[in-house]
């Protein structure tokens, strides 16, 4: 069975570590719970009936089994069969009620709504960097892209569904992966400051103010965890300027729970504020976390929409749909089923 040592210091035995892990309150185990974490992070069944007999009298907490099991050499090796360790990173599991009392509010600003008399449309490439969007293109002055790296495949297909700029920025390249000649890049990473090598999105919306004046611009913002400063203090009549947004939030079951929540919750109300969302895709290159008994993508996307330029009704789609495409084309992909919280 499972080895402890990833969960463990070598001195401590099993019934040692679940008495260092003692909570407030215990989730009780039955041989169902045995069964469950086999399939789960095993991919077999339990060597024997012994086995399971000895995981239900040595523990009395099913987290801390979660736990063992997760860690176990035999669960890395697997999730290493299928990508590196680094798939993994990020797991969380907490079923404390007053965490869910905390998220139900926030999760509730992401509910997804329908856009009547729009279909929707996948833009950019295919599997990671493809974003799915509502088809409404018309009269488009500009677009933002924030964050290039070595995908410019939204880039290329807002220029060829619009007449608009695309303003570009990412302090991290040297150079465009492809170049267009309504492309606009600046070796600048979009932050909440101006300082070299930054600069901030109310600041380029200012200096492109012949653009921003239209009400009719796109926003694609992938910044790799920068998001939840940038639009926590994003002026909201700058936001108003974007008819959609997509835009994808990195570690959010981390940033809900943790010590800088304040300012993802700030950056969500901001977000929905003037928009709705109308789709959501997890990213399954990061962790499925399981946060106050809520499953959530470490990672989310997100695709949003200005309320008064569209007829909006709750949702009944499921996701992912079928214009989604796993990130990981080696995974599977998240099954955030209709993502509504009561």
């Amino acid at each position: 069975f499972p080895s402890h040592d990833n969960a463990s210091s070598t001195d401590d035995s099993p019934s040692d570590l679940t008495r260092s892990q003692t909570s407030l309150y215990r989730l009780p185990i039955s041989e169902k719970d045995i069964y469950w974490l086999y399939h789960t992070f095993l991919h077999r069944t339990p060597e024997s009936n012994a086995v399971i007999q000895y995981y239900l009298t040595s523990f009395n907490d099913l987290r801390d089994l979660i736990s063992i099991f997760f860690n176990s050499d035999e669960c890395q090796g697997k999730l290493g069969e299928v990508a590196s360790s680094s798939k993994a990173d990020g797991f969380i599991y907490d079923d404390a009620p007053n965490t869910q009392a905390l998220l139900m509010p926030v999760l509730n600003l992401l509910r997804p709504q329908a856009c009547q008399n729009y279909q929707k449309v996948r833009i950019g490439r295919q599997h990671d960097g493809g974003y799915i969007m509502i088809d409404d293109f018309a009269n488009i002055s500009a677009a933002y892209s924030l964050g290039i790296n070595d995908d410019v495949s939204w880039d290329l297909e807002v220029v060829a569904r619009t007449d608009g700029i695309v303003f570009q920025y990412d302090h991290t390249i040297n150079h465009l992966p492809v170049s267009h000649s309504r492309f606009r890049w600046k070796r600048k990473g979009i932050s909440a400051r101006r300082e070299d090598p930054y600069t901030t999105l109310d600041c380029e919306l200012t200096d492109n103010s012949v653009f921003a004046s239209h009400n009719d611009l796109l926003l694609k913002c992938d910044i790799e965890g920068a998001e939840y400063e940038v639009f926590s203090g994003l002026q909201p009549h700058h936001l108003r300027l974007f008819r959609q947004i997509v835009i994808e939030f990195h570690a959010l079951p981390q940033m809900l729970t943790g010590p800088c929540r304040e300012r993802c919750f700030q950056a969500i109300a901001n977000l929905t504020r003037y928009h709705a969302v109308v789709h959501v895709h997890g990213n399954n290159n990061s962790a499925y976390c399981v946060v106050g008994g809520i499953p959530l993508p470490t990672a989310l996307e997100l695709t949003l929409v200005r309320r008064d330029a569209y007829a909006l009704v709750d949702s009944c789609e499921t996701f992912p749909t079928s214009l989604d495409q796993p990130s990981y084309p080696e995974r599977a992909d998240f099954s955030l089923g209709c993502f509504r919280f009561a």
